[in-house]
């Protein structure tokens, strides 16, 4: 239990920091693509999810990789935001719309790609 605790611990600082990285620096990359960071980064986490639930690796590589890498990654608490920022402007209504079904339609392909790639 201890050992799973350190490698999620440890996997969830270096997601985040990369989440961050990423994040930050989106602007300066891509100009107004970087709108689609959040989602960009998603995918990538449920990618990450789906390909360490089709390896067969020990239960603390596991939680390193899902619970850690892909959880610090991750950022499901941003698009919630965003999508009830972008409700009350309806200059951005459609836009934050289209990513949110987006986000949760091809989560799930994302996942099974991840898992077929392990598999």
């Amino acid at each position: 239990m201890v050992v799973q605790v350190i490698m999620a611990g440890i996997g969830a600082i270096l997601g985040t920091v990369v989440r961050f990285v990423l994040l930050e620096f989106a602007p300066r990359w891509f100009g107004p693509a970087s709108d689609w960071m959040v989602f960009c980064i998603n995918m990538l986490a449920v990618f990450i999810m789906g390909w360490a639930y089709g390896l067969t690796v020990s239960l603390a590589v596991g939680t390193f990789l899902e619970a850690g890498i892909a959880g610090g990654l991750s950022t499901f608490s941003a698009p919630i935001v965003e999508l009830t920022e972008g409700l009350a402007n309806p200059a951005t209504r459609w836009r934050v719309l289209v990513r949110m079904v987006a986000l949760f339609s091809f989560g799930l392909m994302f996942f099974w790609l991840g898992y077929i790639i392990a598999g």
